[in-house]
């Protein structure tokens, strides 16, 4: 046998207990699947801390899985005494006139972004539908378009 080579009843055992993860999430890609079981035995180790995490073991408990996972807890976070955007994280900095809807009137849309002072380093970017990538303005343009 080489080195690293798996023996074939290890291989058996892996093999089935793919197939029952399969049959149990048969709904999903292969690359959903891939995901799901990284996933899964993240929250095994978390769930079940003192077992080992075999194959088999997560075949075996993967329904059971997302029922027992630990919940998270939840802290009611406290206002900040941040001057610039009072505890929001947001400040509103720019607007803009869009003329037409359903009334024919021109509304004004306000453009937010991150607090330059209490959450700069909040990562506010999305892909757009065409493709393109949205990036917040960096702080300081935000404080300069904020101060007028």
């Amino acid at each position: 046998m080489t080195t690293g080579a798996t023996p074939s009843s290890e291989r058996g055992a892996l093999n089935a207990a793919l197939a029952q993860i399969r049959e149990a999430s048969d709904e999903l890609t292969d690359e959903e699947l891939a995901a799901e079981i990284r996933h899964r035995a993240g929250v095994y180790r978390q769930t079940f801390p003192g077992m080992a995490l075999t194959p088999t073991a997560l075949a075996k408990h993967w329904e059971r899985i997302p029922i027992e996972a630990p919940k998270p807890t939840y802290t009611e976070a406290k206002p900040s005494e941040c001057p610039t955007c009072d505890g929001d994280k947001l400040v509103i900095y720019s607007t803009r006139p869009v003329e037409g809807g359903s009334d024919g009137q021109i509304h004004v849309y306000e453009e937010f972004a991150p607090c330059p002072d209490c959450n700069s380093g909040a990562s506010v970017g999305f892909w757009r539908a065409d493709g393109s990538r949205f990036n917040a303005p960096d702080p300081a343009q935000v404080r300069r378009r904020i101060q007028g």
